[in-house]
């Protein structure tokens, strides 16, 4: 399967719910689509997930508007966080998500990262001399 280019995971602060979660992937068969997969728990706490393609301009807007929906929830997530290949995973509190910069950055991060070509590399185990000499 393709690198997961830009995700996103719903946390809940009290509950024993697994954290929702939103993964955006090139799409392999169309590479002007994204393959946005979102996983949830059920009512009956099984998991449960969907899969849809979008175009890059309507991922951005499906994100946008999770956004707006995450800051206007009766019962909302106590975090979400924002993960990408190319750079360190963010945490924000969902009260945040009335900051317009951080729904900005938000924003810009998923644009950087769906315009990414982005390859895992295989990365060595250090040798156990050089963990020693640190």
């Amino acid at each position: 399967m393709s690198v997961c280019l830009f995700s996103l995971h719903f946390i809940y602060a009290d509950r024993k719910e697994k954290d929702d979660i939103l993964r955006v992937f090139r799409s392999t068969f169309d590479t002007d689509y994204f393959n946005v997969t979102f996983t949830t728990t059920g009512h009956e706490g099984d998991s449960r997930a969907y899969s849809t393609y979008m175009t890059e301009s309507r991922v951005l807007r499906h994100i946008d508007t999770i956004m707006d929906s995450l800051r206007l929830d009766q019962v909302p997530f106590e975090e979400v966080q924002v993960t990408t290949p190319i750079h360190p995973i963010v945490m924000y509190h969902v009260s945040q998500l009335d900051n317009l910069d951080v729904l900005r950055t938000i924003g810009e991060t998923a644009a950087i990262a769906l315009r990414s070509r982005v390859r895992r590399l295989e990365v060595p185990a250090p040798d156990a001399d050089e963990e020693d000499e640190e």
